[in-house]
């Protein structure tokens, strides 16, 4: 059995601005005054037998936006993440499946010109995944 644990630090704010180019409208700039952040992980790995694994996780990742600057294009939100995999192998071959679910938190905005895109901003996510490999 492995148990893991990490921090990971995000410089989000030396992404001061985005710029972009539209087709009809010009050119437009995105300021964002987003505030770094630090996510917290940890995962657990358990070998059942020499053929079968499966593996555990949850991650917590604080929302990098001030609401000053939240919009849609750029979703922001704190989000707690739980994840669940397994493996089983044949010989040289491997089938791997796993899962993500990120329930982020809503985000309510009133109506007033300090916020760029006032409303109801909400996160959730359910991932899936499947994997066939060939180990050498």
């Amino acid at each position: 059995m492995t148990l893991t644990m990490d921090l990971q630090y995000s410089n989000w704010a030396e992404l001061d601005k985005l710029f972009a180019e539209y087709d009809t409208w010009g050119e437009g700039e995105f300021v964002l005054n987003w505030e770094d952040a630090i996510q917290i992980r940890v995962g657990l790995e358990h070998k059942i037998t020499d053929c079968l694994t499966y593996r555990l996780g949850y991650y917590y990742d604080p929302a990098p936006a001030p609401d000053a600057t939240l919009n849609i294009l750029f979703p922001s939100s704190t989000n707690h993440a739980f994840t669940g995999g397994i493996s089983h192998s044949w010989g040289n071959i491997q089938l791997e499946a796993a899962a993500e679910y990120l329930l982020g938190a809503e985000r309510s905005l009133p109506y007033s010109a300090n916020y760029a895109m006032p409303g109801d901003h909400k996160l959730d996510v359910f991932a899936f995944s499947l994997g066939l490999g060939y180990n050498l």
